[in-house]
């Protein structure tokens, strides 16, 4: 081993170790000795993400694959980058380019699926996991993209079955809940809606007893979006399913009044774009009295069409944010607010993880798809 491959291999062991600024160093140390060497770059790259700079890691990534392409790692985790930024057609690029370099990737085939199935191209979605199963057939995540994308699709059962199996698989209690809260899209009878609510309380009943809880820093939680077209209350329901979910705590020593006198109000959604919930509330974001308000939105990924860039020039503070919830907890916080918005609450995970935390002084959401969405108890 060289002096330049052994400053590497003690840099990737400070990273290990979380020690991410020793590694960043390490990491430069050999790239001043070897401007070249990619996978330095790559792994500055990845430190630099977690550390919250999203913009240089894309950069650093990017220049190890220009400098090595056949590494499909380096695809990878810009891929994972970019989703998590929301640059979901980014994502799907460079996804396929590591695909296209080398087809035998089960993790990269999940997730590609999942991108096209947070885009609503499910059965590209549903072919993608199944390509991962075929080359790892008792792989965890890509049995729960399985369930995933059979939960888009309208086929309930199904998506149990695969959920189900993905538990098995990994012990992980998440796949048990996302199990449990599957509903059909469509019902033949009334009896049916009360079959399956039935079944729905039982789960969660069950999941409770078990002191089941989850942490809200890896996973979102998983809001029931169907729930409210059954037409019933489901408020007791919905504060069930709350009860299984943890947020970490945040600080708040950011709430200070502003001199000027106004009140922060932010707006939060994924769907700030050419979209119901973007165009039901791009009115009341844009004509709000700026003389007694300051208003800031925070998009949940980025957004490149008219409404959107209608919402950026209205807003003093356009904010983007990413699915990565610990680092979008973070950029709320630090855009502080007085009062959160949230939109439509319940149609999205990221939006409804987030809302399980304090992240403003006052916290409120509108009608909708938030009907009884049980968040309202502290």
């Amino acid at each position: 081993m060289n002096e330049t491959e052994s400053l590497y291999q003690t840099a990737m062991a400070a990273h290990r170790a979380g020690r991410l600024e020793e590694a960043e160093a390490g990491y430069l140390r050999v790239l001043d000795r070897d401007r070249f060497f990619a996978r330095a770059w790559h792994l500055l790259g990845v430190a630099a993400y977690q550390r919250g700079d999203a913009a240089t890691a894309v950069e650093y990534i990017e220049r190890a694959i220009g400098l090595e392409p056949q590494w499909t790692v380096f695809y990878n985790n810009l891929g994972t980058i970019y989703s998590a930024l929301g640059r979901a057609s980014d994502a799907e690029r460079v996804l396929r380019q590591s695909l296209a370099t080398n087809s035998a990737q089960a993790a990269t085939w999940v997730a590609l699926g999942h991108i096209l199935a947070v885009a609503n191209r499910s059965e590209e979605a549903l072919s993608c996991f199944q390509q991962a199963l075929a080359l790892e057939p008792s792989d965890a995540a890509a049995l729960a993209g399985l369930g995933l994308a059979y939960s888009e699709l309208g086929y309930a059962e199904e998506s149990i079955a695969a959920y189900q199996r993905a538990a098995a698989q990994s012990g992980d209690a998440n796949y048990r809940v996302l199990a449990a809260v599957q509903l059909p899209l469509v019902y033949s009878s009334r009896a049916e809606v009360y079959r399956w609510r039935r079944r729905l309380e039982a789960e969660l009943d069950a999941l409770l007893a078990e002191g089941l809880s989850i942490p809200l820093d890896r996973w979102p939680a998983m809001p029931i979006f169907s729930l409210p077209h059954q037409g019933c209350d489901d408020l007791a329901i919905q504060r069930k399913l709350a009860r299984l979910y943890r947020a970490p705590a945040v600080p708040s020593d950011l709430w200070q009044p502003r001199a000027d006198g106004r009140i922060r109000v932010g707006f939060i959604s994924s769907y700030f774009q050419v979209h119901t919930i973007g165009k039901l509330t791009r009115g009341l974001i844009t004509h709000l009295d700026r003389s007694a308000f300051q208003v800031t939105v925070f998009s949940v990924g980025a957004h490149e069409d008219a409404v959107a860039r209608e919402l950026a020039a209205a807003a003093e503070r356009y904010v983007v944010l990413p699915h990565d919830l610990p680092r979008a907890r973070r950029m709320v916080l630090e855009n502080a607010v007085d009062v959160l918005v949230y939109t439509d609450l319940g149609m999205a995970q990221t939006t409804y993880s987030l809302a399980f935390s304090r992240l403003a002084p006052v916290q409120c959401t509108t009608w909708g798809a938030s009907r009884n969405n049980g968040l309202g108890d502290d």
